[in-house]
């Protein structure tokens, strides 16, 4: 399943008690771009689908790297 052994546990265990399930946020890297800037991202794309990742970040004004805004087009 790609998940430890002990967040499987807990997820089981917490669904018996409360027959219900909440994912818990990882502690994993923070992300680069917020929700509002992810959306300027989409809608840049989306309106004009033939431009480049380099094009769409100086369009919407990202201090981020093309792979990161290659990777909010995929989400």
């Amino acid at each position: 399943m790609g998940q430890s052994d002990a967040a499987i546990r807990r997820c089981w265990q917490e669904w018996v008690a409360n027959s219900r399930f909440q994912r818990h946020e990882g502690n994993g890297r923070p992300r680069a771009t917020a929700d509002r800037e992810d959306v300027l991202i989409v809608k840049s794309a989306v309106t004009a689908p033939d431009s480049s990742l380099s094009i769409i970040r100086h369009a919407t004004h990202t201090r981020v790297s093309t792979m990161t805004l290659h990777r909010r087009l995929i989400e």
